[in-house]
């Protein structure tokens, strides 16, 4: 990075940017850094008081209250951006009814517990319609759809998964939260939602 000026340098791309255009970028990404941060924290912080709160009132069905606490935290700020609405029946949401599908045969053929089915189809669907579907969107009016992706996978891997080891977070979930991102952008947030739903069975 050489300055030619005190408003404009050469970025070392065969670009030259203005200073105070790069002061911005910077500015915008820290923001969005941040910004997330604090979304993801609130999110969790909202989860965890909805499980105390369901045990103080002497709720015990531990499933009920944590597929409620899961809808709350995540769930819920994701149909507040999309003002509620549901869209209608296409090849971009069809991944979403091969899970409950998928889930439905589980239980049937008895494969599975059917409470860890529904725990399961309840994580993918309120974490992608969190990270992917609510979060990844708002990064994306500050700042490029590119870095977007690198915070909302970072927060998912890292935040999300903290009482996984660092290093398997880092190699492993972020890498995959890139991915279920380009899926859920590319094919639907329901296929993102499948193929979620499908690999924490499976793993």
């Amino acid at each position: 990075m050489l300055f030619i000026d005190k408003n404009h340098m050469y970025t070392g791309c065969g670009e030259i940017m203005n200073i105070s255009d790069y002061n911005n970028k910077i500015y915008n990404f820290l923001y969005s850094l941040i910004l997330s941060i604090s979304i993801v924290a609130a999110s969790q912080l909202v989860i965890v008081l909805c499980n105390l709160s369901a045990l103080i009132f002497g709720k015990t069905d531990n499933l009920l209250i944590s597929c409620v606490s899961l809808g709350i935290g995540m769930f819920i700020p994701y149909m507040f951006l999309t003002h509620g609405q549901i869209q209608r029946l296409t090849k971009r949401n069809l991944g979403l009814i091969f899970s409950l599908i998928i889930s439905i045969i589980l239980i049937y053929l008895k494969k599975y517990d059917a409470d860890v089915v529904i725990f399961t189809y309840t994580i993918a669907i309120c974490e992608e319609c969190f990270y992917r579907g609510f979060l990844q969107k708002i990064l994306e009016k500050r700042i490029s759809f590119i870095l977007a992706i690198i915070i909302q996978s970072f927060c998912f891997a890292i935040l999300n998964h903290s009482a996984q080891p660092l290093l398997e977070n880092i190699i492993y979930r972020w890498p995959a939260g890139v991915i279920l991102t380009i899926i859920a952008r590319k094919y639907g947030l329901s296929n993102s939602i499948l193929v979620h739903y499908m690999h924490n069975l499976l793993v």
